[in-house]
């Protein structure tokens, strides 16, 4: 809440304003390499070959949509100006949304299926609906 306040009150042209946006990135970078190093040690771990697959698959998918994420905006924030004065403006600040999102839909359905599948010892694959939203499905339980 301190940052956001800061960033709120202290004008853009200020260091000051610089300075709190670098550690707000630089913490929102540290707990993004954290969470992914987290998950795919935790992945690794899964005995039934065809859950690994699938939650490494996953992984991924939501890996490179992060990074497409991040490309996004870094490319938005540092040419904002240049996009501008194109005849199409892209919106790489929706995209970054769009990719954001579905990159933590997907990490958080990978910790869900390791929980699922580890600790509780239930039998759980990954489905899609319409072929294309990822979803976790309980077969049953293992005795």
């Amino acid at each position: 809440m301190t940052v956001t306040l800061l960033l709120f009150t202290i004008p853009q042209e200020d260091v000051v304003h610089e300075i709190v946006r670098g550690v707000m990135s630089c913490t929102f970078t540290l707990c993004f390499v954290f969470t992914f190093y987290k998950i795919s040690s935790l992945s690794s771990q899964v005995e039934d070959d065809q859950l690994k697959v699938q939650v490494q698959s996953l992984f991924r998918y939501s890996f490179i949509f992060f990074v497409i994420a991040e490309g996004s905006w870094l490319v938005d924030n540092a040419q904002c100006p240049s996009l501008r004065k194109l005849p199409f403006y892209p919106h790489l600040h929706a995209v970054w949304h769009f990719f954001a999102a579905s990159g933590m839909y997907g990490l958080w359905l990978c910790v869900v299926l390791l929980k699922w599948a580890n600790p509780l010892q239930r039998n759980v694959k990954l489905s899609l609906w319409n072929g294309v939203i990822p979803h976790a499905v309980i077969l049953k339980m293992k005795r």
